[in-house]
């Protein structure tokens, strides 16, 4: 399998409690991040979910956001790639992460909205 042309994925699971999606939060990086999820819950007594998976053009890519992502939150990082973070207040940080990123490779304006757009997030612009 070329990592350089095959899509990957940064992922945000979460813990679900009484129906509702709390943390902490796992944020990682895979090719198949619904087969990971298979991999953690088999060795997790509490019940977890994909909460977002956000698609990357390749692996470099991939490991670019999530380490960037990883970078930001280090002051809330519990253990391994788990956070100290409720899944909505991560997808606002993801958002952040994502448009540095876009901004980074020289997306911009309208552009730069519509694929945050179709990827989920709010993006005002800024």
């Amino acid at each position: 399998m070329d990592d350089e042309f095959t899509e990957c994925f940064v992922y945000i699971i979460c813990h679900v409690k009484d129906g509702e999606d709390v943390g902490p939060v796992k944020i990682g990086m895979s090719d198949r991040p619904e087969y990971r999820l298979g991999n953690l819950r088999s060795g997790n007594p509490s019940r977890i979910r994909l909460y977002k998976k956000i698609s990357a053009p390749n692996r470099d890519y991939a490991l670019f956001l999530e380490g960037g992502f990883h970078a930001m939150l280090v002051s809330r990082k519990l253990q391994g790639e788990w956070f100290d973070l409720e899944p909505k207040e991560a997808m606002g940080l993801m958002a952040v992460n994502y448009i540095f990123f876009l901004s980074s490779m020289g997306v911009q304006g309208e552009q730069r909205k519509e694929i945050m757009k179709n990827l989920g997030f709010e993006d005002d612009g800024a």
